[in-house]
């Protein structure tokens, strides 16, 4: 009989340690390959507006990127793709199932 991985020990009882190993286990890396000039666009609610600038609709601009993750992830990009356009669009006070 083949046993399946259900973190549980020979008396069926869960096995934190296993499950926690599980959980910090490091996954396998997918990467994106990105093309010269692609738009990304981020949109959201409050988490993605992070305080941006929504007079400002230019792509790449600090004011406009937020302070939040879009920010540090436009960072991150512009490290290797500096040919990408990064928008925020996201809106403070608006539900993510709410956006149209």
């Amino acid at each position: 009989m083949e046993k399946i991985d259900t973190h549980m020990d020979d008396f069926g009882q869960l096995n934190l340690p296993d499950i926690a190993k599980s959980a910090l286990a490091k996954q396998p890396k997918s990467t994106i390959e990105f093309n010269a000039h692609q738009t990304i666009l981020f949109q959201g609610d409050s988490i993605t507006d992070a305080h941006r600038n929504k007079n400002m609709l230019d792509a790449n601009k600090a004011e406009a990127l937020g302070t939040g993750f879009v920010f540090q992830i436009a960072n991150y990009l512009h490290q290797s793709k500096s040919s990408l356009e990064l928008y925020n669009r996201g809106v403070s006070g608006d539900k993510a199932c709410e956006l149209n």
